[in-house]
């Protein structure tokens, strides 16, 4: 099968300035120990959704992993798809559900089964990360001239902050005092991860991308995402969409924070839209119609991933 892909190569990445602590010690070790990614979810990342192939690929690659299979065939006789007859054949699932969604439900669903949640407070990171995943497809599709294939973007928004997943394997308890202390944006939170563990978790994530052999642009969306002014990819169109879904869905990492489909669009004005990286260009209303597509898109995956209870 020939396949079209995202350009891949081995990303150096620049040292990060680390702090000797026994958190970043384990974390490290961490990061070296991670299992291999399911080889289908590793196609699937660099398959290029534009190709007159892709829907045969996908099917393709999703009929190799039993698992996988059996998500999508349940997905496709779920309640939510409505099918007249039981559904038996994978490609009838893809066809009932369609090849984007097929592809989203194995990739969110192979990330979770290598960073299963515990409890419900990962299940609350897992939502955050399917709500930037479809925020960065949105965004992607609405703003074409960036050139960012929306399904690359989803890969991208999904694995951002994929680093917070490893840091609370190994530091659980330091991570949850973390995400109850005093910050406020994203500044804040690096500042804290580094003072308690030594690295951030877009260090972390980076590290865990590479070690992966995922493309560069993804792993640079996942180191960049917060934003890192004059690194060489911090303007890729890729990083751009990336950070700009995390903008508009950071509240929602923040304990008690209303989210911004839950404010006004005078406070999205004033708030959001003045951060939003150059070439996402939307105003409150537009942007909010997007954020609130993304959270039902979210909360439909997380129903299906079995991760929507207690959050």
């Amino acid at each position: 099968m020939r396949r079209r892909t995202m350009r891949r190569r081995r990303w150096a990445i620049r040292p990060p300035p680390m702090t000797e602590t026994p958190n970043l010690r384990r974390l490290i070790g961490r990061i070296s120990e991670l299992p291999v990614l399911p080889s289908v979810l590793v196609e699937l990342l660099v398959l290029d959704p534009q190709a007159d192939s892709y829907p045969d690929q996908v099917t393709e690659l999703i009929s190799i992993d039993p698992g996988f299979s059996l998500r999508v065939l349940r997905a496709a006789n779920s309640a939510d798809s409505a099918p007249i007859a039981p559904i038996v054949s994978i490609s009838a699932a893809i066809a009932r559900i369609g090849t984007v969604r097929a592809a989203r439900l194995v990739l969110a669903g192979g990330v979770v089964r290598a960073f299963v949640p515990r409890d419900a407070w990962e299940r609350s990171l897992w939502l955050h990360a399917l709500q930037v995943g479809a925020m960065s497809r949105e965004l992607a599709h609405a703003n074409p001239s960036l050139g960012v294939a929306p399904e690359h973007a989803y890969a991208a928004g999904l694995l951002h902050d994929v680093g917070r997943f490893i840091m609370f394997q190994e530091a659980p308890e330091q991570l949850r005092d973390i995400d109850e202390g005093e910050w406020g944006d994203a500044a804040g939170l690096l500042e804290i991860e580094r003072s308690v563990c030594g690295i951030d978790h877009c260090q972390v994530g980076a590290m865990a991308c590479e070690r992966w052999g995922l493309p560069i642009p993804l792993i640079a969306a996942v180191e960049l995402h917060h934003g890192t002014p004059g690194e060489p990819h911090s303007t890729d169109p890729l990083v751009k969409v990336v950070r700009a879904a995390d903008l508009s869905m950071f509240p929602s990492s923040i304990p008690g924070q209303p989210s911004f489909a839950e404010r006004s669009d005078a406070e999205v004005d004033a708030t959001l839209i003045p951060s939003l990286p150059a070439g996402i260009d939307h105003d409150a209303r537009s942007l909010r119609r997007l954020i609130d597509q993304a959270v039902i898109e979210a909360d439909a995956a997380a129903r299906h991933l079995h991760l929507a209870g207690d959050l």
